[in-house]
């Protein structure tokens, strides 16, 4: 059995068929520089790599578009 990586799944002529950003035999290699999803994370996106402090603004409601913060 062939097992297909990073959410892609079997098509019907038994090939992969990867999502947005990876490619390759079994979707394995990503293709998008700076992660799978950065093609839709707004651009004051970063990668946490030490403890901070993450907050929800306006919680519990949606935030306004383009708002961020991190500290």
């Amino acid at each position: 059995m062939t097992t297909v990586a990073n959410e892609g799944f079997m098509g019907a002529d038994c090939k992969c068929i990867c999502r947005v950003g990876v490619h390759g035999e079994r979707c394995t290699t990503q293709s998008i520089q700076g992660g799978y999803y950065a093609n839709v994370m707004p651009s004051c996106s970063r990668s946490i790599d030490q403890p901070i402090i993450v907050t929800s603004p306006n919680y519990p409601n949606n935030i306004t578009a383009g708002m961020c913060k991190m500290t």
